[in-house]
């Protein structure tokens, strides 16, 4: 993909760090036989032998150290890749919505990375022309073309996507009806004669009204004002 925007003016957000991003996770009952031990078992899951653990499974099982480094083999990938069970059989990954996790990226005390998508993986899944398109640029990643983390302030208010819709209210009423229309309306742009456009895109434009876009806008920002002075206390 490439970093595309409306004019120059504006940069692709896509690196954009959102900050904070509050969701579901794990509590501790006061029913809990044993609190002590189940916050050992959280501390655990959140260290360094817990993070490859649940990323990379177990040494001689799931992954090798070839060299003092972590190796996948192509066939413990390709069960990884394309078996839609494979968390279930081995278990790997299977507590990461249990614990903190790491980044892709992040490098434990060792310089690897916490995740297996680290940047031999990434760059040898590209293909050919990937590549060639990619050394033409001067570049290793397609994320190396997009506006960085740093050009961006961090959000103070997460991400819209992770703001909690009450799914009997309007909003999310409106909300499924603009974007019914859009996954009609955007093919059909696209596909029309030019002469054609301007009269789907007055089309679209007059759906999207009378489907209630203006007041979702509206609601979707109390929503994130709401967040943000919520976050602010």
């Amino acid at each position: 993909m490439y970093p595309v925007t409306l004019t120059d003016e504006y940069k692709h957000p896509n690196f954009q760090d959102t900050g904070y991003l509050g969701g579901w996770g794990i509590g501790i009952s006061v029913d809990n036989e044993d609190p002590v031990r189940a916050i050992q078992f959280l501390d655990y899951l959140a260290s360094e032998e817990g993070q490859i653990l649940q990323n990379w499974g177990i040494e001689g099982e799931h992954y090798e150290l070839v060299d003092g480094e972590r190796v996948i083999s192509e066939e413990e990938m390709e069960q990884r890749n394309n078996s839609a069970n494979y968390v279930k059989d081995t278990g790997v990954g299977v507590l990461k919505g249990f614990s903190p996790v790491y980044g892709d990226g992040v490098e434990d005390s060792t310089g690897q990375t916490f995740t297996i998508a680290n940047p031999d993986q990434i760059k040898d899944a590209y293909t050919e022309v990937e590549k060639e398109v990619l050394d033409a640029y001067g570049v290793e990643f397609w994320k190396d073309l997009y506006p960085q983390e740093d050009e961006f302030p961090i959000k103070p208010w997460g991400a819209a996507y992770n703001i909690p819709v009450d799914s009997s209210s309007e909003l999310r009423l409106q909300l499924q009806r603009c974007l019914d229309i859009v996954k009609r309306k955007v093919p059909e742009a696209i596909l029309a004669n030019p002469d054609q456009f301007d009269h789907v895109w007055d089309e679209f434009m007059d759906e999207l009204e009378a489907a209630g876009v203006e007041e979702a806008e509206a609601a979707y920002t109390e929503l994130v004002q709401t967040r943000v002075n919520l976050w602010k206390e």
